[in-house]
């Protein structure tokens, strides 16, 4: 159920960003509209039998907290694009502190009611695609090594393409997990009016978040690759 209804997520969130940037004046309310449409419509849709949620499958109030973060995503994206200067200002930081807060409910709500493979997919690519917009938006101010951060998740995952060691489950890591939820904050306070108040805090803040990311992700790719190897060496 989940999968049938992200194509429509997608194309709202497509729709929405084109019209937005086809009329900058109206960016900030046709984007806010967006978002509520990207909250509202999973719990306006019709909803699978409870049986469904008993074998973890289906649209849960997880995957309708993710759908929120993706709205306000084009909020922030619209807010970026309407301000004066470089980085982000106010109003895009006002609205990112509680879309990144929510990264955090929406993995809590998943904890205690249910987690599909489907919706933790759905979440990490909406995390992925919040650090790539936020990097982006820091290109101007960095350069364009700061993609790295950006493209990390998307290189890996193009990378597994081509070797399968890379597409074994990694087992779970507090590392992994801190490291993902400090990028959001990090790039956010790199751009944000401080950051570029005080040109040091924000290139500590962007060498952290790239730094953290890429040590990171070396260490998942190495446990990958020995489990790789103990495999062939058994065989």
């Amino acid at each position: 159920m989940l999968m049938r209804r992200l194509p429509v997520i997608l194309i709202l969130t497509v729709a929405l960003g084109t019209a937005g940037w086809l009329a900058a004046s109206a960016v900030p309310v046709i984007l806010a509209a967006g978002t509520g449409i990207l909250g509202a419509w999973p719990l306006l849709a019709p909803r699978e039998p409870a049986a469904a949620s008993e074998t973890g499958s289906g649209w849960h109030w997880a995957d309708c907290v993710t759908s929120l973060r993706l709205g306000m995503l084009l909020v922030v994206i619209a807010a970026i694009a309407v301000h004066p200067g470089p980085g982000f200002g106010w109003l895009a930081v006002a609205i990112a502190i509680p879309m990144l807060a929510l990264d955090l409910v929406d993995g809590l709500i998943a904890r205690a009611t249910v987690t599909t493979a489907a919706g933790a997919r759905f979440d990490e690519q909406v995390d992925a695609t919040v650090v790539l917009v936020l990097s982006a938006a820091l290109v101007p101010l960095y350069g364009t090594w700061y993609l790295i951060s950006g493209l990390a998740h998307f290189a890996f995952r193009a990378g597994a393409a081509i070797r399968p060691a890379w597409r074994a489950e990694l087992p779970p890591s507090w590392r992994r997990k801190t490291v993902a939820a400090f990028q959001g904050p990090l790039l956010l306070a790199a751009g944000s009016p401080p950051g570029l108040a005080v040109p040091a805090f924000g290139w500590v803040c962007t060498i952290a978040a790239v730094a953290s990311l890429l040590v990171s992700f070396a260490l998942d790719i190495r446990i990958l690759e020995r489990g790789r190897a103990a495999e062939v060496n058994q065989a």
